[in-house]
């Protein structure tokens, strides 16, 4: 992988051969280290200026994502990967930059992979920043100056000279009501937006634009239960296949979607592969059953490891190392984030990193094919909201009365939601319950799955290493938005992803009920937490004591917890609030965000 960055600008302030400007490019390239860090390479035009950093050596079987490439007066800087082959061009940047050299911008939309990229035409002075089409990579950007900044990250954008860190009313709205989500074009930041997935913007002298090139919709599809289980065997190995080149390894938890991954892997190889998977010490201790997780992972990954012959390593962590990658997982995002469950990932893949490039997962299988119980669940899908965060009183029950009443959160997520659900493309339902259901889909692609996107890139990233989401390409999201619920859904949840790996893996997997990602509830971790943010909020100079009520935070901290009644999703309960609230005080700190309140 690799991070962009830079800026374009057209007043008599900005000079290419200005130490000021090339200072402030290579300042804002190092913020980005983690993402590359062996070489760097910076383009400098007379109203622009592009870097890239990248990792040394970064080769793989059927990619080649190597440096930024200049063919005449044009360059691109790219953070990403191709899935399909390149023909005779040397890395991915070059065929890329042929390619919109040749067909104009909007043939990316052929592409396939996962990438985020900037393009500068210096003939037309004309600046092109663009992004996958699911949003697998990260891009942002910032109005200056006249002109543009941009980076792979936030932390790039705030390098550029004159950039202050500000959050208004909207953005503390925004990680308060949506977080760890955010609208789809928010950076939460004041001034700082993100582009969008499936969209290209143009930058020159006539502004700022940004266009769409792909989107879920199209008439639906006839094709019968059997028929798509069928194709959906074949997308499903194809994609896998394209994206196991390199030395790899696989996130094996031994549920469905991380099992048919592995095992397709493993089928293409003559050799073991690596397998990990995540838990906690002393879990088998201190596990709690809930309608979320009902059991744990270990037996059912041991089970696939003898079934493949893996080469497996189970990694653990402890309480004490949980609470402390809490700020380096604040910093990876740039946001407060999932908490612990973004330190967990961050901490497993510092160890994965140590001896490979690339790591596989099951991500994005159960947003795509509708595994979560928000789908299926009578009072998730009758809820007038995101099914997903059916109460937020937890999210405001820290807030101090007058900033409560200054922001009120409710309205904002109110808005949010629904302005998320008019932007749902037209389709076909057989009834009102289909139609919710297909609503459901939308929201859950562009809100729950951009943010677990976002989390593995970022986690993953921050430790030096890529994260491949196979289930992820566009072609599968195509296909699915195109069923009808009745057959992407018959007999069970994920009925035709088990119909359509049936004989690949044993009943006992295919049919096992969804289990998320782990936790820990080992309740010394809750105290640990409840200790420290008791320690911020004895500090007068705490940036949370803006907003946090101390004396509602302790009663909070001695009510008991309810680990199976979460706030976001499945895995952020009480103990997770805590850690959020930690994150928040770091990030408000580290950050030194000025209030707009």
């Amino acid at each position: 992988m690799s991070g962009i960055t830079g800026f374009i600008r057209w007043d008599d302030a900005y000079s290419a051969a200005s130490d000021t400007w090339s200072d402030a490019a290579e300042a804002m390239c190092r913020t980005l280290t983690h993402r590359g860090g062996a070489e760097e390479t910076r383009f400098r035009y007379a109203d622009a200026h592009l870097a890239q950093t990248t990792r040394a050596g970064h080769k793989r079987d059927k990619v080649v994502a190597r440096l930024p490439y200049k063919n005449g007066t044009a360059c691109i800087v790219l953070d990403g990967e191709l899935y399909h082959s390149i023909g005779t061009a040397a890395s991915v940047e070059e065929c890329i930059l042929r390619l919109v050299l040749r067909d104009g911008i909007e043939a990316i939309e052929d592409l396939n992979g996962a990438f985020a990229g900037a393009i500068y035409l210096e003939s037309e002075r004309r600046l092109y920043l663009f992004r996958d089409h699911l949003g697998l990579k990260p891009l942002f950007y910032m109005p200056q100056d006249g002109g543009l900044v941009f980076g792979s990250e936030i932390k790039a954008i705030l390098q550029y000279p004159g950039v202050q860190a500000a959050v208004t009313r909207e953005g503390l709205c925004e990680v308060l009501g949506l977080g760890p989500a955010r609208r789809e074009s928010s950076g939460v930041f004041e001034g700082i937006y993100s582009v969008l997935p499936g969209h290209y913007a143009v930058v020159d002298a006539g502004g700022f634009r940004q266009v769409p090139y792909w989107s879920l919709g199209g008439a639906p599809c006839g094709d019968s239960f059997e028929a798509a289980a069928t194709h959906v065997t074949t997308l499903v190995t194809d994609a896998v296949s394209r994206q196991s080149g390199g030395k790899i390894c696989t996130l094996l938890s031994g549920g469905l979607d991380s099992s048919i991954v592995t095992a397709l892997v493993a089928s293409e190889r003559d050799k073991p592969i690596d397998t990990f998977s995540f838990d906690f010490v002393d879990s088998d201790k201190h596990f709690a059953a809930n309608d979320f997780q009902s059991q744990r992972d270990r037996p059912y990954v041991e089970q696939m490891v003898r079934l493949l012959g893996t080469r497996h390593t189970f990694l653990e962590c402890d309480s004490a190392q949980l609470a402390d990658a809490l700020p380096d997982a604040m910093r990876a995002r740039d946001l407060p984030g999932m908490a612990d469950v973004d330190a967990s990932l961050l901490i497993f893949s510092r160890q994965m990193a140590e001896s490979h490039d690339i790591a596989l997962s099951g991500e994005c299988a159960d947003e795509l094919f509708n595994g979560y119980p928000w789908f299926h669940k009578p009072e998730f899908v009758a809820h007038d909201g995101f099914p997903w965060s059916r109460d937020i009183a937890m999210r405001t029950a820290f807030l101090r009365d007058d900033v409560a009443d200054a922001l009120d959160v409710p309205a904002f997520e109110r808005e949010a939601y629904e302005t998320a659900r008019s932007a749902t493309p037209a389709f076909y339902a057989e009834s009102d319950r289909e139609a919710r259901e297909k609503q459901i889909s939308f929201l859950t692609i562009k809100w729950v799955m951009a943010t677990l996107l976002d989390r593995a890139d970022r986690m993953c990233g921050a430790a030096g290493l890529t994260a491949r989401a196979p289930f992820a390409d566009k072609r599968i999201a195509e296909y699915l938005w195109s069923l009808p619920w009745a057959v992407k859904n018959a007999h069970e949840v994920k009925g035709i992803l088990r119909k359509a790996f049936q004989g690949l893996l044993p009943d006992e997997i295919l049919y096992r009920k969804k289990n998320p990602y782990p936790k820990t509830y080992n309740p010394a971790y809750e105290r640990l937490l409840a200790s420290r943010l008791q320690d911020v909020l004895a500090d007068s100079n705490a940036p949370i004591r803006q907003l946090a009520d101390a004396e509602k935070v302790r009663a909070f901290i001695h009510a008991p917890q309810d680990y199976g009644r979460p706030w976001y999703g499945q895995l952020m309960a009480g103990p997770q609030m805590l850690a959020y609230w930690l994150q928040m005080n770091a990030w408000l700190q580290e950050y030194d965000i000025r209030l707009k309140v």
